[in-house]
């Protein structure tokens, strides 16, 4: 394995970290869910604004019309995921919410066979069928059902596949695109959309308490600007099966933190479809240290 690839992998296990934090950050905050992820990806915009506009990341801006139509294509979906996130988590357990959201390696792979023709390599097949596997029984706990969490569920799998077209779109804009100069117009996008959305809506943007503040700044520190920040980087250098299936490791991190933290029960059947769902993740990415020849190339033909 190449230093670039190796370094791909330190970024991406950051960034898994980072983002584990968000569905105790949420629930956290007391305000509607378009709210919260109104503040959070317009904060996170705020934060990055100044490498954008003065270290020069902006000369790494995609000079291809398509290009800049794909980064707002990719901000409407990544709004559409965290509103659909955050409905999820406040509806739903943490482990619950956030197991289900994060079944978009499922949606990843069919999009790409229909979209680019392009399907899984055998390891990568294997060890998605067995992530997706462990999730499903993980999430199967008739006893943590009630009519609430039917919400949250439909919630998360619509985030999940949200989820699934953002990764996709990174992938293919961002080996021609800087990281900053990526991100940060599609924050904005984002942002604006769900501002859009709550203005027709007549919620409140002002008024919350200093905590849900405080939260609000720490959800786009934390998990949005490390977190995410650090899975798009690594889709100009990994595949987006590749960084869909890592992602599987935040229901782990979520519920052991929701645990310590909220109080919400570890189940020991949480602990051992985790163990299966981490299994799953080592297998593809076995398939994608070893994987010969330059993707980029295969990447480039028909932007």
């Amino acid at each position: 394995m190449d230093d670039a690839k190796r370094k791909a992998f330190v970024v991406l296990g950051v960034g898994l970290l980072a983002i584990s934090w968000a569905a105790i950050l949420v629930r956290l905050c007391h305000a509607p869910a378009m709210i919260v992820a109104f503040y959070r990806l317009a904060l996170s915009a705020i934060i990055l604004a100044p490498w954008f506009f003065f270290s020069g990341t902006s000369d790494y801006a995609p000079r291809w019309r398509r290009g800049w139509g794909l980064m707002v294509l990719s901000g409407v979906f990544l709004a559409s995921h965290f509103h659909c996130w955050i409905e999820a988590v406040q509806r739903a357990p943490v482990a619950l919410a956030v197991t289900i959201s994060s079944t978009h390696p499922v949606f990843v792979g069919l999009l790409s066979q229909l979209v680019y023709g392009k399907g899984f390599g055998r390891a990568r097949a294997v060890g998605t069928l067995v992530t997706v596997g462990a999730v499903a029984g993980m999430m199967w706990d008739p006893s943590s059902w009630s009519h609430g969490d039917l919400y949250g569920f439909l919630w998360a799998l619509g985030a999940s596949f949200f989820f699934a077209l953002y990764m996709m779109i990174g992938q293919r804009v961002r080996t021609r695109t800087g990281i900053i100069s990526y991100v940060v117009p599609v924050y904005g996008v984002a942002a604006s959309l769900l501002m859009a959305g709550a203005i027709f809506r007549g919620l409140d943007f002002l008024g919350y308490s200093p905590q849900t503040i405080a939260m609000f700044i720490l959800l786009a520190l934390v998990p949005t600007v490390i977190g995410h920040s650090s899975l798009n980087w690594a889709l100009g250098h990994l595949s987006a099966t590749m960084v869909a299936v890592s992602v599987l490791a935040e229901p782990v991190g979520a519920s052991l933190l929701a645990w310590a933290i909220l109080g919400e029960r570890l189940r020991g059947s949480v602990i051992f479809w985790g163990s299966i769902i981490l299994f799953g993740i080592y297998i593809s990415s076995r398939e994608e240290i070893w994987e010969r020849g330059s993707r980029r190339g295969r990447v480039h033909e028909g932007i």
